[in-house]
């Protein structure tokens, strides 16, 4: 068994040629989990693998780690092969911040539906992470 990690970009915002900041976890060359997802991470993915990820792991949401996920998004929900088949792992601290950053914020999203909880268990979602995310500041219980 081999484990390599597959580096798709060690860039940032000053540094795009280098492309967005994002990783593969590979056992015996087949992609296991994608490891953020920048603005260019669904390109570089597509090329080295040639089909979407089955995993991504969202360390924190800079744009330059998340600003790809409506790209991604987009092509898992218009291809019925792949709807539903790519697992989203994050801290639950997090939640509350990515939900802003990928579904709340204006224009972002216009598709809907990304980490948004159905009528009525909104309150319920942000006060059951709000206890890990106290610390961060992220949302206040209740809201």
């Amino acid at each position: 068994m081999n484990w390599t990690l597959h580096f798709l970009g060690t860039g940032a915002a000053h540094a795009a040629e280098l492309g967005s900041s994002a990783a593969v976890i590979e056992r015996d060359g087949r992609p296991l989990l994608l490891i953020d997802c920048g603005p260019d991470t669904l390109d570089r993915y597509m090329a080295a693998y040639d089909a979407p990820p089955e995993a991504l792991y969202i360390t924190h949401v800079h744009m330059d780690h998340v600003g790809g996920m409506e790209r991604l998004f987009a092509r898992l929900w218009f291809d019925d092969a792949w709807r539903g088949r790519t697992r989203l792992f994050v801290h639950a601290a997090l939640v509350p911040w990515l939900q802003g950053r990928v579904a709340d914020y204006p224009g972002v999203l216009a598709e809907g539906g990304v980490l948004r909880p159905g009528p009525g268990r909104k309150r319920r979602l942000y006060r059951r992470y709000a206890a890990d995310s106290r610390g961060a500041g992220a949302v206040r219980a209740g809201r």
